[in-house]
């Protein structure tokens, strides 16, 4: 989906324990991003690879 790793870099959430080339190359860390109404990120949160993110702080994020 994103195969130059383009939005990852953007983002800022490239992985870097994957490095940039292989299989899991490019790969994004998990992030739970929140973007208001006027387009600008409103709640970041890097999640830990295999756990789900915290779902009450997120939802909370979102209420604003």
């Amino acid at each position: 989906s994103d195969p130059d790793s383009t939005m990852i870099t953007e983002f800022g959430v490239r992985d870097d324990q994957y490095g940039t080339g292989g299989q899991y190359g490019g790969i994004a860390h998990p992030t739970v991003f929140v973007v208001d109404a006027d387009g600008k990120i409103a709640y970041r949160l890097d999640v830990d690879h295999g756990r789900p993110p915290p779902v009450e702080e997120v939802y909370a994020a979102i209420k604003g």
